[in-house]
C-alpha cells in the first residue's frame, strides 16, 4: 500500500485563542504531536504531566478529511492532488 492509498484524517481542536495566521503558521514554539489509541490517551498526557512537560488532547484520527476548527475543512482526496500534482501542473504552465 502507497501512502497515497493509507491516508487518514484528522479533526483538530485547537484552544489557543491567537491570530489565526499565527495558530495555522507560526513557529514561535516547538511542539510534537503524538498519535495512540483512544483509551491510552489519558495515560499519555498523564505520563508527560507526571514529568513535567505540558500535554493536552488536540483530537481525533480517522475519516477522510483534515478539520481544524472551524477554519479547515478539506478533504485529504484535495491535499493528495495538490501535494502530489503540485510540481507537474507547474510545469505544464511554464512550457
Amino acid at each position: 500500500i502507497s501512502e497515497r492509498d493509507s491516508q487518514i484524517g484528522v479533526k483538530v481542536n485547537l484552544g489557543d485563542s491567537i491570530r489565526t495566521d499565527c495558530l495555522l503558521f507560526g513557529e514561535s514554539q516547538s511542539r510534537v504531536i503524538l498519535s495512540c489509541a483512544a483509551d491510552k490517551a489519558e495515560q499519555l498526557i498523564a505520563r508527560f504531566t507526571d514529568a513535567g512537560i505540558p500535554a493536552s488532547r488536540i483530537g481525533t484520527v480517522g475519516g477522510d478529511r483534515l478539520v481544524i476548527n472551524d477554519l479547515v475543512d478539506v478533504e485529504l482526496s484535495q491535499l493528495s492532488d495538490a501535494f502530489y500534482n503540485a510540481m507537474t501542473r507547474f510545469m505544464e504552465r511554464v512550457e
